[in-house]
Protein backbone atom coordinates (compact mmCIF):
# COMPACT_ATOMS: atom_id res chain seq x y z
CA UNK A 1 0.00 0.00 0.00
CA UNK A 2 1.04 3.90 -0.91
CA UNK A 3 2.01 5.51 2.47
CA UNK A 4 3.47 9.20 0.69
CA UNK A 5 0.61 10.78 2.89
CA UNK A 6 -0.78 10.32 6.03
CA UNK A 7 2.03 7.91 7.00
CA UNK A 8 1.75 8.86 11.01
CA UNK A 9 -0.96 7.35 12.86
CA UNK A 10 -4.11 9.28 13.46
CA UNK A 11 -4.90 11.45 16.71
CA UNK A 12 -8.18 11.59 16.41
CA UNK A 13 -11.06 8.86 14.32
CA UNK A 14 -14.19 9.71 14.15
CA UNK A 15 -16.80 7.56 12.27
CA UNK A 16 -19.60 9.32 10.25
CA UNK A 17 -20.98 5.98 8.90
CA UNK A 18 -21.24 3.07 10.26
CA UNK A 19 -20.10 0.03 8.59
CA UNK A 20 -22.82 -2.53 7.76
CA UNK A 21 -22.35 -6.10 7.03
CA UNK A 22 -24.71 -8.34 6.21
CA UNK A 23 -24.87 -11.81 5.01
CA UNK A 24 -25.51 -12.80 1.77
CA UNK A 25 -24.85 -16.52 1.75
CA UNK A 26 -25.00 -19.06 4.16
CA UNK A 27 -21.30 -20.28 4.99
CA UNK A 28 -20.17 -23.54 3.87
CA UNK A 29 -18.76 -26.45 6.42
CA UNK A 30 -16.09 -26.90 4.38
CA UNK A 31 -12.94 -25.69 4.37
CA UNK A 32 -12.35 -25.79 0.31
CA UNK A 33 -15.96 -24.09 -0.53
CA UNK A 34 -15.82 -20.59 -2.14
CA UNK A 35 -15.51 -17.48 -0.42
CA UNK A 36 -18.71 -16.40 1.45
CA UNK A 37 -19.93 -12.76 -0.40
CA UNK A 38 -20.91 -9.55 1.87
CA UNK A 39 -21.40 -6.23 1.61
CA UNK A 40 -19.90 -3.05 3.39
CA UNK A 41 -20.48 0.24 2.71
CA UNK A 42 -18.20 3.74 2.41
CA UNK A 43 -17.57 5.60 5.38
CA UNK A 44 -15.92 9.02 6.43
CA UNK A 45 -13.44 9.27 9.34
CA UNK A 46 -12.20 12.63 10.67
CA UNK A 47 -8.57 12.58 10.80
CA UNK A 48 -5.42 14.43 11.47
CA UNK A 49 -1.75 14.01 10.41
CA UNK A 50 0.14 13.33 13.43
CA UNK A 51 3.54 12.79 14.46
CA UNK A 52 4.08 10.07 17.29
CA UNK A 53 7.35 10.14 19.57
CA UNK A 54 8.07 10.02 23.34
CA UNK A 55 9.77 11.78 25.85
CA UNK A 56 10.75 12.24 29.52
CA UNK A 57 8.45 14.49 31.91
CA UNK A 58 10.57 17.75 33.39
CA UNK A 59 9.42 20.85 34.74
CA UNK A 60 10.18 24.77 33.45
CA UNK A 61 10.50 26.58 36.19
CA UNK A 62 12.69 24.86 38.90
CA UNK A 63 15.21 25.84 41.35
CA UNK A 64 17.60 24.88 43.73
CA UNK A 65 17.79 27.20 46.84
CA UNK A 66 20.67 27.31 48.45
CA UNK A 67 22.13 29.31 51.85
CA UNK A 68 24.04 32.51 51.02
CA UNK A 69 25.78 32.90 54.42
CA UNK A 70 26.62 29.98 57.16
CA UNK A 71 25.15 29.85 60.18
CA UNK A 72 22.94 27.24 62.32
CA UNK A 73 19.16 26.58 60.72
CA UNK A 74 16.92 28.03 63.31
CA UNK A 75 13.33 27.10 61.64
CA UNK A 76 12.05 25.36 58.75
CA UNK A 77 8.94 26.86 57.96
CA UNK A 78 7.68 24.41 54.93
CA UNK A 79 6.89 20.60 54.24
CA UNK A 80 7.25 18.80 51.34
CA UNK A 81 4.44 19.11 49.20
CA UNK A 82 3.50 22.43 50.59
CA UNK A 83 2.56 24.75 47.86
CA UNK A 84 4.78 28.26 48.33
CA UNK A 85 4.36 31.74 47.13
CA UNK A 86 6.59 34.24 45.72
CA UNK A 87 8.51 36.09 48.60
CA UNK A 88 7.49 33.54 51.30
CA UNK A 89 10.14 33.02 53.90
CA UNK A 90 10.70 29.20 53.85
CA UNK A 91 13.99 28.81 56.06
CA UNK A 92 15.60 31.14 58.71
CA UNK A 93 19.40 30.92 60.02
CA UNK A 94 19.49 31.65 64.25
CA UNK A 95 19.88 35.24 64.80
CA UNK A 96 22.66 34.17 67.18
CA UNK A 97 24.88 32.16 64.55
CA UNK A 98 24.83 35.05 62.11
CA UNK A 99 27.97 36.42 60.81
CA UNK A 100 28.61 40.03 61.50
CA UNK A 101 28.24 41.80 58.18
CA UNK A 102 24.72 40.85 58.28
CA UNK A 103 24.17 42.55 61.56
CA UNK A 104 26.08 45.72 59.84
CA UNK A 105 24.00 45.25 56.81
CA UNK A 106 20.61 45.78 58.87
CA UNK A 107 21.92 48.98 60.15
CA UNK A 108 22.95 50.35 56.73
CA UNK A 109 19.20 49.35 55.27
CA UNK A 110 17.92 51.34 57.74
CA UNK A 111 20.37 54.21 56.80
CA UNK A 112 19.75 53.91 53.14
CA UNK A 113 15.46 53.61 53.58
CA UNK A 114 16.61 57.01 55.75
CA UNK A 115 18.33 58.17 52.68
CA UNK A 116 15.93 57.30 50.28
CA UNK A 117 12.85 58.88 51.67
CA UNK A 118 14.73 62.22 52.63
CA UNK A 119 15.52 62.63 49.42
CA UNK A 120 11.70 61.38 47.98
CA UNK A 121 10.40 63.93 50.14
CA UNK A 122 12.58 66.78 51.38
CA UNK A 123 12.25 70.16 49.84
CA UNK A 124 15.32 71.42 51.59
CA UNK A 125 17.99 70.22 48.68
CA UNK A 126 15.84 72.36 46.02
CA UNK A 127 15.39 75.46 48.16
CA UNK A 128 18.88 75.27 48.68
CA UNK A 129 19.70 75.24 44.93
CA UNK A 130 17.47 78.08 44.32
CA UNK A 131 19.18 80.33 46.51
CA UNK A 132 22.64 79.06 45.42
CA UNK A 133 21.27 79.90 41.74
CA UNK A 134 20.40 83.58 42.88
CA UNK A 135 23.24 84.37 44.58
CA UNK A 136 25.80 83.02 42.10
CA UNK A 137 23.97 85.16 38.96
CA UNK A 138 24.05 88.62 41.20
CA UNK A 139 27.93 87.71 41.47
CA UNK A 140 28.76 86.86 38.31
CA UNK A 141 26.82 90.21 37.35
CA UNK A 142 29.08 92.04 39.60
CA UNK A 143 32.48 90.05 37.92
CA UNK A 144 31.10 91.02 34.48
CA UNK A 145 30.29 95.04 35.54
CA UNK A 146 33.80 95.13 37.00
CA UNK A 147 35.88 93.83 34.08
CA UNK A 148 33.68 96.07 31.56
CA UNK A 149 35.24 99.17 33.49
CA UNK A 150 38.29 97.89 32.80
CA UNK A 151 38.05 98.79 29.36
CA UNK A 152 37.67 102.77 30.06
CA UNK A 153 38.81 105.03 32.46
CA UNK A 154 38.92 104.42 36.08
CA UNK A 155 36.28 106.70 36.59
CA UNK A 156 32.92 108.40 34.86
CA UNK A 157 34.01 111.98 34.00
CA UNK A 158 31.63 114.20 36.78
CA UNK A 159 33.45 111.57 39.22
CA UNK A 160 36.91 112.62 37.85
CA UNK A 161 35.40 116.16 37.94
CA UNK A 162 34.58 116.29 41.63
CA UNK A 163 38.25 114.72 42.12
CA UNK A 164 39.91 117.79 40.13
CA UNK A 165 37.66 119.85 42.46
CA UNK A 166 38.94 118.58 45.78
CA UNK A 167 42.33 118.96 44.34
CA UNK A 168 41.88 122.58 43.63
CA UNK A 169 40.69 122.98 47.27
CA UNK A 170 43.22 121.22 48.60
CA UNK A 171 45.57 123.35 46.57
CA UNK A 172 44.24 126.64 48.00
CA UNK A 173 44.24 125.29 51.62
CA UNK A 174 47.30 124.27 51.52
CA UNK A 175 48.15 127.45 50.20
CA UNK A 176 46.72 129.20 52.62
CA UNK A 177 48.24 127.85 55.78
CA UNK A 178 52.02 127.82 53.39
CA UNK A 179 51.08 131.55 54.05
CA UNK A 180 50.25 131.84 57.48
CA UNK A 181 53.42 130.06 58.42
CA UNK A 182 55.94 131.82 56.39
CA UNK A 183 54.56 134.60 58.72
CA UNK A 184 55.56 132.83 62.05
CA UNK A 185 58.43 131.07 60.82
CA UNK A 186 61.00 133.16 61.94
CA UNK A 187 59.64 132.43 65.43
CA UNK A 188 61.05 129.91 68.14
CA UNK A 189 59.85 126.03 67.74
CA UNK A 190 58.50 126.29 70.76
CA UNK A 191 56.35 129.03 69.96
CA UNK A 192 52.81 128.20 70.17
CA UNK A 193 51.08 130.06 67.21
CA UNK A 194 54.30 128.78 64.58
CA UNK A 195 53.85 125.02 66.20
CA UNK A 196 50.13 125.27 65.23
CA UNK A 197 50.41 127.36 61.93
CA UNK A 198 53.10 124.24 61.09
CA UNK A 199 50.49 121.35 62.16
CA UNK A 200 47.65 122.80 59.58
CA UNK A 201 50.08 123.71 56.63
CA UNK A 202 51.58 120.15 56.92
CA UNK A 203 48.00 118.25 57.30
CA UNK A 204 46.64 120.69 54.06
CA UNK A 205 49.49 119.34 52.25
CA UNK A 206 48.87 115.27 53.15
CA UNK A 207 45.21 116.15 51.89
CA UNK A 208 46.05 118.11 48.66
CA UNK A 209 48.88 114.77 47.96
CA UNK A 210 46.15 112.45 48.54
CA UNK A 211 43.56 114.65 46.09
CA UNK A 212 46.70 114.91 43.19
CA UNK A 213 47.08 111.36 44.11
CA UNK A 214 43.32 110.36 43.34
CA UNK A 215 42.72 112.73 40.87
CA UNK A 216 45.59 111.19 38.10
CA UNK A 217 44.09 107.85 39.25
CA UNK A 218 40.65 108.32 38.14
CA UNK A 219 42.03 109.93 34.81
CA UNK A 220 44.15 107.10 33.91
CA UNK A 221 43.21 103.42 32.58
CA UNK A 222 43.11 100.18 34.45
CA UNK A 223 47.24 98.57 33.92
CA UNK A 224 47.29 95.11 33.22
CA UNK A 225 47.52 93.55 35.94
CA UNK A 226 44.08 95.34 37.35
CA UNK A 227 42.85 93.40 34.20
CA UNK A 228 43.92 90.24 34.89
CA UNK A 229 42.35 89.95 38.12
CA UNK A 230 38.96 91.44 36.80
CA UNK A 231 39.15 88.58 33.90
CA UNK A 232 39.71 85.97 36.44
CA UNK A 233 37.01 86.64 38.87
CA UNK A 234 35.06 86.66 35.79
CA UNK A 235 35.75 83.29 35.25
CA UNK A 236 35.24 82.66 38.54
CA UNK A 237 32.36 83.55 38.69
CA UNK A 238 30.96 82.21 36.11
CA UNK A 239 32.01 78.92 36.90
CA UNK A 240 29.93 79.03 40.26
CA UNK A 241 26.62 80.40 38.17
CA UNK A 242 27.31 77.06 35.76
CA UNK A 243 27.73 74.65 38.40
CA UNK A 244 24.51 76.56 40.61
CA UNK A 245 22.43 76.11 37.55
CA UNK A 246 23.54 72.20 36.80
CA UNK A 247 22.41 71.73 40.42
CA UNK A 248 19.27 74.01 40.43
CA UNK A 249 17.83 71.69 36.89
CA UNK A 250 19.36 68.52 38.26
CA UNK A 251 16.28 69.33 41.18
CA UNK A 252 13.82 71.99 40.35
CA UNK A 253 11.87 68.70 38.99
CA UNK A 254 11.96 66.61 42.12
CA UNK A 255 15.17 64.54 42.86
CA UNK A 256 17.03 63.46 40.16
CA UNK A 257 16.87 59.97 38.85
CA UNK A 258 20.36 58.89 39.34
CA UNK A 259 20.22 59.95 42.94
CA UNK A 260 17.05 57.91 43.36
CA UNK A 261 18.62 54.71 41.63
CA UNK A 262 21.56 55.05 43.34
CA UNK A 263 19.65 55.21 46.93
CA UNK A 264 17.68 52.57 45.49
CA UNK A 265 20.96 50.25 45.08
CA UNK A 266 22.31 50.97 48.12
CA UNK A 267 19.27 49.53 50.19
CA UNK A 268 19.02 46.71 47.39
CA UNK A 269 22.43 45.87 48.16
CA UNK A 270 21.62 45.92 52.15
CA UNK A 271 18.20 43.93 51.56
CA UNK A 272 20.29 41.15 49.51
CA UNK A 273 23.29 40.57 52.57
CA UNK A 274 20.05 40.93 55.07
CA UNK A 275 18.63 38.34 53.13
CA UNK A 276 21.08 35.89 53.29
CA UNK A 277 19.69 34.48 56.72
CA UNK A 278 16.62 33.11 55.19
CA UNK A 279 15.92 31.31 52.09
CA UNK A 280 12.78 32.87 50.40
CA UNK A 281 10.78 31.61 47.21
CA UNK A 282 11.59 32.83 44.45
CA UNK A 283 8.06 32.44 42.33
CA UNK A 284 4.90 30.27 43.23
CA UNK A 285 5.47 26.82 43.80
CA UNK A 286 5.82 23.76 45.63
CA UNK A 287 7.97 22.25 48.20
CA UNK A 288 9.73 18.95 46.46
CA UNK A 289 12.53 18.67 48.85
CA UNK A 290 14.23 20.02 52.50
CA UNK A 291 17.64 19.19 52.68
CA UNK A 292 18.25 20.80 55.71
CA UNK A 293 16.51 20.70 59.46
CA UNK A 294 16.73 23.11 62.55
CA UNK A 295 19.70 22.92 63.74
CA UNK A 296 22.05 21.85 60.89
CA UNK A 297 25.09 24.03 60.44
CA UNK A 298 24.82 25.13 57.01
CA UNK A 299 27.53 26.61 55.38
CA UNK A 300 27.58 29.12 51.83
CA UNK A 301 26.31 26.89 48.66
CA UNK A 302 24.68 24.22 50.48
CA UNK A 303 21.20 23.46 49.41
CA UNK A 304 18.38 24.28 51.85
CA UNK A 305 15.20 23.14 49.41
CA UNK A 306 13.69 22.44 46.06
CA UNK A 307 10.89 23.70 44.62
CA UNK A 308 9.06 23.66 41.67
CA UNK A 309 5.91 25.23 39.57
CA UNK A 310 4.25 22.14 38.58
CA UNK A 311 2.40 24.68 36.38
CA UNK A 312 5.31 24.83 33.95
CA UNK A 313 5.30 20.94 33.10
CA UNK A 314 6.35 19.64 30.16
CA UNK A 315 7.73 16.80 27.81
CA UNK A 316 11.09 17.00 25.74
CA UNK A 317 10.63 14.77 23.28
CA UNK A 318 12.61 13.59 19.80
CA UNK A 319 11.62 14.46 16.47
CA UNK A 320 13.03 12.85 13.41
CA UNK A 321 14.36 15.41 10.83
CA UNK A 322 11.95 13.94 7.94
CA UNK A 323 9.04 15.27 10.16
CA UNK A 324 11.02 18.49 12.03
CA UNK A 325 9.64 21.07 9.31
CA UNK A 326 6.20 19.89 10.09
CA UNK A 327 6.20 20.67 13.38
CA UNK A 328 5.14 24.59 14.65
CA UNK A 329 5.36 26.28 18.02
CA UNK A 330 1.70 25.84 19.07
CA UNK A 331 0.81 22.42 17.28
CA UNK A 332 -1.61 20.68 19.66
CA UNK A 333 -0.20 17.56 21.16
CA UNK A 334 -1.37 14.65 23.37
CA UNK A 335 0.37 13.30 25.66
CA UNK A 336 0.06 9.99 27.33
CA UNK A 337 1.70 8.31 29.93
CA UNK A 338 3.50 4.86 30.18
CA UNK A 339 2.31 4.36 33.57
CA UNK A 340 -1.43 5.87 33.40
CA UNK A 341 -2.20 4.76 29.67
CA UNK A 342 -5.97 5.34 29.80
CA UNK A 343 -5.20 9.32 31.34
CA UNK A 344 -4.96 11.45 27.74
CA UNK A 345 -3.41 15.14 28.55
CA UNK A 346 -2.95 18.06 26.49
CA UNK A 347 -0.50 20.61 25.31
CA UNK A 348 1.11 22.59 22.97
CA UNK A 349 4.96 22.86 21.32
CA UNK A 350 6.46 25.59 23.22
CA UNK A 351 9.88 25.46 21.70
CA UNK A 352 12.14 23.65 18.66
CA UNK A 353 15.43 23.50 19.62
CA UNK A 354 17.36 24.09 16.01
CA UNK A 355 20.18 22.47 16.80
CA UNK A 356 20.29 18.26 16.20
CA UNK A 357 21.66 15.44 17.38
CA UNK A 358 22.41 11.91 16.47
CA UNK A 359 21.04 9.08 17.62
CA UNK A 360 21.42 5.79 16.30
CA UNK A 361 22.54 7.31 12.95
CA UNK A 362 19.41 9.20 12.84
CA UNK A 363 19.46 12.88 13.20
CA UNK A 364 16.64 14.09 15.67
CA UNK A 365 15.57 17.61 17.47
CA UNK A 366 14.50 18.32 20.44
CA UNK A 367 10.71 20.31 20.74
CA UNK A 368 9.32 21.13 24.12
CA UNK A 369 5.54 20.17 24.81
CA UNK A 370 4.30 22.84 27.35
CA UNK A 371 1.50 20.54 29.73
CA UNK A 372 -1.50 22.28 29.78
CA UNK A 373 -2.86 22.08 33.85
CA UNK A 374 -4.19 19.26 34.91
CA UNK A 375 -4.95 17.66 37.87
CA UNK A 376 -3.16 14.08 37.17
CA UNK A 377 -0.16 13.79 39.86
CA UNK A 378 2.93 13.83 37.21
CA UNK A 379 6.53 12.72 38.52
CA UNK A 380 9.37 14.11 36.63
CA UNK A 381 11.53 11.69 34.35
CA UNK A 382 8.44 9.37 34.03
CA UNK A 383 8.30 8.29 30.32
CA UNK A 384 5.44 10.33 28.00
CA UNK A 385 4.49 9.48 24.76
CA UNK A 386 3.21 12.13 22.66
CA UNK A 387 1.35 12.75 19.39
CA UNK A 388 2.14 16.29 17.76
CA UNK A 389 -1.00 17.19 15.65
CA UNK A 390 0.20 18.73 12.36
CA UNK A 391 -3.04 19.28 10.13
CA UNK A 392 -6.14 20.44 10.61
CA UNK A 393 -8.59 17.72 10.82
CA UNK A 394 -9.52 16.54 7.39
CA UNK A 395 -12.66 14.38 6.50
CA UNK A 396 -10.86 11.23 4.65
CA UNK A 397 -12.89 8.15 3.07
CA UNK A 398 -12.59 5.29 4.20
CA UNK A 399 -13.43 1.26 3.24
CA UNK A 400 -13.47 -1.83 4.65
CA UNK A 401 -10.40 -4.10 4.54
CA UNK A 402 -11.92 -6.90 3.32
CA UNK A 403 -13.44 -4.55 0.01
CA UNK A 404 -9.78 -3.64 -1.39
CA UNK A 405 -8.87 -6.25 -4.05
CA UNK A 406 -5.40 -6.34 -6.28
CA UNK A 407 -4.64 -7.29 -9.66
CA UNK A 408 -2.53 -6.55 -12.45
CA UNK A 409 -4.57 -2.97 -13.19
CA UNK A 410 -4.17 -2.16 -9.33
CA UNK A 411 -6.10 -1.91 -5.86
CA UNK A 412 -10.06 -2.07 -6.53
CA UNK A 413 -13.51 -2.37 -4.88
CA UNK A 414 -16.35 -3.85 -6.46
CA UNK A 415 -19.22 -1.20 -5.90
CA UNK A 416 -22.86 -2.57 -5.47
CA UNK A 417 -25.51 -1.14 -7.60
CA UNK A 418 -29.54 -0.94 -6.84
CA UNK A 419 -29.93 -3.27 -9.45
CA UNK A 420 -27.57 -5.93 -7.91
CA UNK A 421 -24.89 -5.30 -10.52
CA UNK A 422 -21.46 -4.66 -9.60
CA UNK A 423 -18.92 -2.32 -11.10
CA UNK A 424 -15.20 -1.61 -10.61
CA UNK A 425 -13.86 1.37 -8.80
CA UNK A 426 -10.10 1.90 -8.80
CA UNK A 427 -8.69 3.26 -5.81
CA UNK A 428 -5.43 4.52 -4.07
CA UNK A 429 -5.39 2.59 -0.25
CA UNK A 430 -3.27 4.35 2.72
CA UNK A 431 -3.14 3.85 5.93
CA UNK A 432 -5.18 1.31 7.95
CA UNK A 433 -7.42 2.18 10.86
CA UNK A 434 -8.59 -1.08 12.34
CA UNK A 435 -10.35 -2.65 10.14
CA UNK A 436 -10.61 0.37 7.94
CA UNK A 437 -8.52 1.53 5.15
CA UNK A 438 -8.36 5.53 4.22
CA UNK A 439 -8.51 5.41 0.19
CA UNK A 440 -9.16 7.72 -2.51
CA UNK A 441 -11.13 7.06 -5.58
CA UNK A 442 -14.77 8.05 -7.16
CA UNK A 443 -16.47 6.78 -4.04
CA UNK A 444 -19.46 8.44 -2.38
CA UNK A 445 -20.28 8.05 1.06
CA UNK A 446 -22.69 5.35 1.93
CA UNK A 447 -21.57 3.05 -1.65
CA UNK A 448 -22.42 -0.15 -1.02
CA UNK A 449 -19.22 -2.37 -1.40
CA UNK A 450 -18.74 -6.30 -1.81
CA UNK A 451 -16.79 -7.46 0.73
CA UNK A 452 -14.54 -10.51 0.98
CA UNK A 453 -14.61 -13.02 4.14
CA UNK A 454 -13.20 -16.24 3.97
CA UNK A 455 -15.15 -19.30 5.40
CA UNK A 456 -12.00 -20.58 7.21
CA UNK A 457 -8.92 -18.65 8.08
CA UNK A 458 -6.65 -16.95 5.78
CA UNK A 459 -3.30 -18.25 5.08
CA UNK A 460 -0.51 -15.34 4.10
CA UNK A 461 0.38 -15.89 0.29
CA UNK A 462 2.31 -14.32 -1.90
CA UNK A 463 1.45 -10.71 -3.14
CA UNK A 464 1.06 -9.11 0.24
CA UNK A 465 -1.39 -7.82 1.75
CA UNK A 466 -3.79 -7.55 -1.34
CA UNK A 467 -2.08 -9.96 -3.27
CA UNK A 468 -4.30 -11.45 -6.26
Amino acid sequence: MKTNKFRNSAIFVVLTATLVLTSCSPRSAQGSTPDATQTGNVSTITMSDTIDTSGEVDVDLIANLTWKTSGTVNTVKVKVGQKVTAGQTLDSLASDSMPANIITARSDLSSAQIALDNLLNSSLPRAEAQANLANAQDALDTAKDRRESKSYQRAAQYTIDQAYANFILAQEEASKWEQRYDTVDNRPESDPDRAAAFSAWAEAKQKLDQAEANLRYLEGKPDDMEIAIADGNLVLAQAQYDEALREWNRLKDGPDENDIQSAQARIDAAQATVNSQHIIAPFDGEVLSIETIPGSQVNNGAVAIVIADRSTMQVDALVDELDIFRVQLGNPVEITLDALPDVVMNGSISAINPVGSTVNGLVKYTVTISIDKTSTQLYFGSTANVSIMVSEPQDRQAVPLSAIKNDSEGEYVLRQNPDGSTERVNIQSYEIIEDLVIVTGDLKNGDTLQLTVPTESINAGPGGMFGG
